[in-house]
């Protein structure tokens, strides 16, 4: 009990003592103790030692309690043995063998040990714990000194301030002396008090509003502050209710951050998109206005259109005498520039119905061969006179699809005028109609000028037209590949295009085999969704053995089946 503590690892701490009043207590114990011992008749003097074991223990430190231990122990044994001290002169009075005296002197011995060890270890953990807490106390106040960025304010349970941080000081204009001790309302004014309480149900001041927006679970909320110096400041708080160790409220915690700035970036960003929502709404409605202009203006420009071609071809016919030579030349040019501002006035149209989503699809069962077949006799007048070999590849068997078949003869159609007009005489352009269990493409390849890479991502904006058109006097009105576009997307396509110039052009159409866009068919087979699976563009697509057949050898159209 008394020399094993010598040799143990013990738990240190600050002493309460000074270094003069430890050394005044270990002369005094040692002292007293000799005093106690030297006496034969007074048994009883041996409990004066006993309280300044309490001294060392509570004064002291857990190592210097068990080395004063060990010096009483060592004065008492000696002395015992001497024949001297009152564990001696017990064993005369109670008649006991002189053996029996030093055993007596350990009982004394252990007795001051559970006295003094015990006590030294709960006073050493106690000294320990309240170190810990002044540190982690001292850590908690350089940690909200040092955080002037963020003001931190606590409260007891009156509401009265007990903290104000120097953050605090900076972002409120006030200073800790002025403000610890008081109610925190003045920091803020009545009016701000009063739009927060009727926000929480609350009355207008700060401890009733707080306790009201922890009870509500509202914990943070935007507060208007005004400095001493009259700058308007905005702080976002958030509150916190404070409990004590035994879980009892014992006040609030607040802490806030300037953001001023940040709200008045965030108002005045708000205030910008409302300003381009509004832009936008009235883009929309002028857009809107523009499209039911371009269908009335179109519509109304169909009849006179109409008339006037047909009163041509009624001269033409020598129903009010017969013409000459070059009065039929004047009527034909008139016959030709009506036509062409009648199939502008019907992609007017068109363009008018596929935007505003009003254009609907005539979907049947359709081969598309069928479709091929159609566009290429439609674009036989724009063949006469030109030097062109138009090949056109289809399979050998029907192609099923359900579509509109009006409507992609129309974009068929489009596609090829564009490679007749921007393919030199001399030229080729390819047809390819693919057929497989995922997809159908419509492939048309031409040999033609090309297009230059930076206006191939605007070939289908509406009455774009690209540099090659405009330098090589070509007419057109750049809606032909708008129309294209919203035609294969309403069959639920894709339309792909690549170009390279004085090489040709390549334009691959890709129409999904099922696809829930449209009705389903009438059909026994499994109606199952098709993937679509990306082309590669420019690459001339496979041509197996085929069978040519002429239909006309000026200018020359060939058909190959496979």
């Amino acid at each position: 009990m008394i020399l094993l503590p010598l040799f143990l690892e013990t738990v240190s701490h600050r002493a309460l003592a000074t270094t003069g009043e430890r050394a005044v207590q270990l002369v005094i114990t040692v002292v007293t103790t000799i005093v106690v011992f030297v006496p034969t008749g007074a048994p009883q003097l041996i409990f004066a030692v006993m309280p300044m074991f309490t001294w060392h223990a509570f004064r002291g430190s857990l190592r210097e309690s068990t080395i004063v231990l060990t010096v009483v122990g060592v004065i008492g044994t000696v002395f015992t043995a001497s024949g001297l001290g009152p564990v001696h002169a017990a064993v005369d009075m109670l008649d006991i063998a002189p053996e029996l005296a030093l055993g007596v002197l350990q009982l004394f011995l252990l007795d001051c040990g559970l006295i003094l060890l015990p006590l030294s270890v709960m006073v050493t953990q106690q000294r320990r714990a309240v170190d810990r807490a002044d540190q982690e106390r001292d850590t908690l106040e350089s940690l909200v000194d040092a955080a002037t960025g963020t003001a931190v304010i606590a409260t007891d349970a009156n509401g009265k301030v007990t903290l104000f941080n120097p953050g605090a000081e900076k972002i409120l204009g006030r200073s800790a002396q002025d403000v610890v001790g008081r109610a925190p309302d003045d920091l803020f004014g009545q009016e701000e008090l009063h739009r927060h309480g009727a926000a929480v149900h609350a009355p207008a001041t700060f401890a009733e509003i707080a306790g009201a927006m922890v009870g509500l679970g509202v914990r943070s909320r935007l507060w208007q502050v005004r400095r001493p110096s009259g700058d308007e400041r905005t702080i976002r708080m958030t509150l916190t209710a404070i409990p004590n160790a035994s879980g009892v409220f014992c006040g609030y915690l607040a802490t806030a951050e300037d953001v001023t700035e940040r709200e008045s970036a965030h108002r005045a960003l708000l205030a910008t998109l409302e300003h381009e929502r509004n832009a936008v709404e009235q883009l929309r409605e002028l857009e809107r206005t523009k499209g039911d202009f371009v269908a009335t203006v179109s519509h109304e420009l169909r009849t006179p259109i109409t008339s006037i071609m047909g009163y041509t071809e009624v001269l033409e016919d020598g129903a009010y005498g017969e013409l000459t030579q070059d009065q039929l030349e004047v009527l034909g040019r008139v016959d030709r520039n009506s036509r062409r501002l009648l199939l502008l006035v019907e992609d007017l149209l068109t363009l008018s119905n596929i935007e505003a989503s009003t254009m609907k699809l005539d979907i049947a069962e359709t081969d598309l061969r069928a479709v091929v077949g159609d566009a290429g006799d439609s674009l036989a007048a724009l063949l006469v006179g030109r030097e062109l070999l138009v090949r056109y590849h289809v399979p050998s068997e029907p192609v099923h699809h359900r579509a509109d078949a009006r409507q992609l003869e129309r974009m068929l159609l489009n596609l090829l005028t564009n490679a007749v007009k921007f393919t030199p005489d001399g030229g080729v352009i390819d047809v390819f109609l693919h057929d497989d269990s995922e997809l159908r493409q419509i492939v048309v390849r031409d040999s033609g000028l090309g297009i230059p890479l930076v206006e191939q991502a605007h070939l289908f904006t509406r009455f774009f037209r690209s540099t090659t058109a405009t330098e090589n006097a070509i007419q057109g009105t750049g809606l032909g590949l708008t129309i294209v576009k919203g035609i294969v997307t309403l069959h639920g396509g894709q339309i792909e295009m690549s170009s390279e110039p004085k090489v040709g052009t390549t334009v691959t159409v890709t129409l999904p085999r099922f696809t829930d866009a449209l009705p389903p068919a009438p059909s026994s087979r499994d109606g199952q969704v098709g993937s679509i699976r990306p082309v590669k563009l420019g690459a001339p697509p496979r041509t197996p053995d085929a069978h040519l057949h002429t239909i006309s050898s000026a200018p020359r159209s060939e058909v190959v089946t496979r």
